[in-house]
């Protein structure tokens, strides 16, 4: 029996070109760390890119993913809060489907991804297709946390040190400050806004401000122009608080000023206590000065450091003439070659007889070469230039001059009872010039 010949018909398509733009879009997802997926809700069919495959740590393994695969690579620490925010996104009205959160690859690796998806929804207003894309945002989380983490240590930092930093930039006037400088100015984090001109950044002191001004106004201009200046600031609850600033003008290679940008340094203490010093100095000095006895110090060498007024009366030198030179200028020969040894043994031994021990007489030398009764009292003392020696001394000259005419009067007394008072008109001639 005779059949009609079959006839095949085919249909040839060339998809060479479709070929080479999935690959295409196969590696530039692959160098952008990009993947694509799709879901079909309504089929449960899932659809993973090549990227997304390998974002999720299979290689080269494939396999056809389900939505229960999806949910085993959330981080345990985000898997609850992301699928809710999923599930809140696939109700019409709903946030957009764009979130960031952590995944456990294959590996036991952890990535972060940024997941941005599309809804598709059905006239019931019911999702029968999500798609859309994954990023793997790993070394950029990992940035920002060491960032954050650099920034905590640094807050730590200034905060210890008392030490604030801010920067303007000159281009779109926004200052950038940070919180010990916020602190230093009285203010809390986020209660100055973002661009404040310079003068109220500062709050600078009036009567320093013109000085600070024009210092940062150098800097403007310059970056040879670096500066460090001490001044004041009015904090905004009216405390007066010393700081120091350093800062510099930071410029493009044609020269143009791209910012400023600068430390402020609390020194208030410092200040404060310099000042306190300075008080303390000047009442010693006063007490010095105004002393009723001389007052000499010398180092360990017997150089002279300080002479007081009483010590200018005692011994007719002003303090120039005499600081900065050995102790034995005070004293007449004899006495200042035991004084010389007399020190150098102390310094070696460390044992003296008369430092520290009350007082004794000595000789002293005045600047118009005659010789002086003296009572010296030394102490010492440590301080961080070294050893210091602190000499006590009294003029006994008036003194010296009373107990002379008092051995004379005992000695005449003494005669006249030998002779039975036949010398008392003689004694009373003779001691009434000095009575």
């Amino acid at each position: 029996m005779d059949q009609d010949p079959l006839v095949f018909l085919a249909m040839v398509n060339d998809i060479t070109d479709r070929v080479q733009l999935q690959a295409h879009l196969d590696d530039a997802q692959r160098i952008a760390r990009f993947g694509s997926w799709d879901v079909d809700v309504v089929n449960n069919v899932v659809t993973w890119s090549e990227e997304a495959f390998r974002i999720y740590g299979y290689g080269e393994e494939r396999f056809s993913p389900t939505t229960e695969i999806v949910e085993t690579h959330f981080h345990p620490d985000d898997k609850e809060e992301a699928l809710a925010f999923l599930d809140a996104c696939s109700k019409p009205g709903g946030p957009p489907y764009d979130i960031e959160y952590r995944v456990v690859r294959k590996d036991g690796a952890v990535r972060y991804l940024h997941v941005v998806g599309e809804l598709v929804f059905n006239d019931k207003e019911e999702v029968i297709r999500i798609h859309g894309i994954l990023h793997d945002i790993t070394e950029r989380k990992e940035a920002e946390i060491r960032l954050r983490d650099n920034e905590a240590r640094l807050t730590v930092a200034q905060r210890v040190a008392g030490f604030g930093s801010w920067e303007w930039n000159a281009l779109t006037n926004e200052v950038h400050v940070s919180d010990e400088m916020l602190h230093i100015m009285g203010l809390e984090p986020g209660e100055m806004e973002p661009t404040p001109n310079l003068d109220e950044l500062q709050l600078v002191h009036p009567e320093d401000a013109d000085v600070v001004s024009d210092t940062i106004l150098r800097a403007m201009q310059s970056e040879e122009a670096p500066y460090s200046i001490d001044y004041r600031i009015i904090r905004r609850d009216g405390q007066i608080t010393y700081v120091r600033g350093e800062g510099e003008g930071v410029f493009d290679k044609h020269g143009v000023l791209l910012k400023v940008r600068g430390t402020v340094n609390d020194i208030s203490d410092r200040k404060r206590a310099a000042q306190a010093l300075r008080d303390r100095e000047a009442y010693i000095r006063a007490v010095i000065d105004n002393a009723a006895v001389a007052i000499v110090t010398s180092d360990d060498s017997g150089i002279i450091q300080t002479f007081n007024p009483m010590a200018e009366k005692i011994f007719g030198y002003q303090p120039n003439e005499v600081v900065g030179n050995g102790l034995d200028m005070l004293m007449p020969g004899d006495t200042s070659r035991e004084h010389n040894g007399y020190m150098q043994s102390y310094n070696e031994s460390g044992k003296g007889a008369i430092i520290g021990v009350g007082s004794r007489e000595v000789t002293g030398l005045h600047k118009n070469g005659h010789e002086i009764p003296l009572e010296l009292a030394i102490s010492e003392m440590q301080t961080s230039g070294g050893r210091q020696f602190i000499g006590n001394i009294i003029d006994i000259s008036a003194r010296k001059h009373t107990e002379r005419q008092l051995r004379a009067a005992q000695r005449l007394e003494a005669v006249g009872q030998l002779t039975g008072g036949g010398l008392l008109m003689i004694s009373t001639i003779c001691l009434w010039p000095y009575s």
